[in-house]
């Protein structure tokens, strides 16, 4: 995938909208104008203007001025390291959370054909264990992935999911082991707190497994993700993100946000498409290209 041809198609409109400040050829007017329309791309208020004063405390003598610190900026938002994360000892265990409805399924597949492309033995496990059919469409995905599923019946508690299955042969034998979680709100203390418990099932049956607790946030969420973020943060210390659905009709702006209050989370996939290859790594500059422009 051509992720800077993806974010350059994904994120025309926004750029439009951001682009639209620099109409004035004097740069204090231009920034007046920047900050209303980055919250327009949903950057929210107090990081627009964060990024507003750090780009007027340089002075920009010119338009070129402006938009050169603008990309700095937002660059800067993004320079954690996001490269996947795995446990000395195999098997690593990544944790795929998230509310319903924002691909944490479809994602779990796709990064389990990326990794068994690479030559690692990939696995999932089901244990989204209250939603109707969740568990058969995690086989159906796994199916076209060609990596093992482990499942119980549904309703199963899913901490007894993820202990049973780190205990069988098979899902025990692979290198990677995916576990899509249920869906459920950020606003809903007792799921965030069962998630919590599934983590400490994990450590009981693979000690030191666990490397990953990565969140799937829908691209058309804006600053709904940024609260859904913190929220998921706060209960079980996120690695990573995973932001899928980004298409035209996703402004974006929230991953700024996200970058400037939770720099320790880095951004690691963006999803591209709906099929088994589109997931790539996340690129700062291509994203940040997509959004600015030339």
């Amino acid at each position: 995938m051509d992720i800077k041809g993806f974010f350059r198609r994904a994120l025309a409109k926004t750029k439009d909208v951001i682009s639209g400040a620099f109409r004035s050829k004097v740069p204090e007017e231009i920034l007046v104008e920047l900050e209303d329309r980055l919250i327009l791309a949903d950057a929210g208020p107090s990081t627009a203007a964060a990024v507003i004063e750090e780009i007027r405390g340089r002075k920009p003598a010119s338009p070129e001025d402006v938009q050169a610190a603008l990309k700095e900026i937002l660059r800067s938002r993004f320079l954690m390291n996001g490269l996947p994360q795995f446990s000395p000892v195999p098997p690593t265990v990544w944790f795929l959370l998230g509310t319903n409805g924002s691909g944490k399924t479809t994602t779990a597949a796709k990064l389990a054909a990326r990794y068994k492309s690479e030559g690692k033995r990939a696995a999932l496990v089901a244990a989204d264990t209250f939603r109707a059919a969740a568990i058969e469409q995690l086989q159906i995905w796994a199916g076209r992935a060609g990596v093992p599923v482990f499942a119980m019946q549904e309703g199963a508690h899913p901490s007894a999911v993820i202990f049973d299955a780190l205990s069988d042969k098979e899902i025990r034998g692979a290198d990677l082991v995916i576990v899509d979680t249920a869906g459920r709100l950020h606003t809903k203390t007792s799921l965030i707190e069962e998630l919590a418990k599934m983590s400490k099932s994990c450590d009981k049956c693979a000690p030191s497994s666990l490397a990953e607790r990565l969140l799937v946030l829908d691209g058309t969420a804006g600053q709904n993700a940024l609260a859904q973020a913190k929220a998921f943060h706060d209960a079980l210390h996120l690695t990573g993100l995973i932001v899928t659905k980004l298409d035209a009709s996703a402004k974006a702006g929230f991953l700024v946000s996200i970058g400037e209050q939770l720099p320790n989370v880095p951004v690691k996939w963006a999803g591209t498409g709906e099929t088994l290859d589109a997931l790539s790594p996340f690129d700062a500059d291509a994203f940040v290209e997509g959004l600015i422009g030339g």
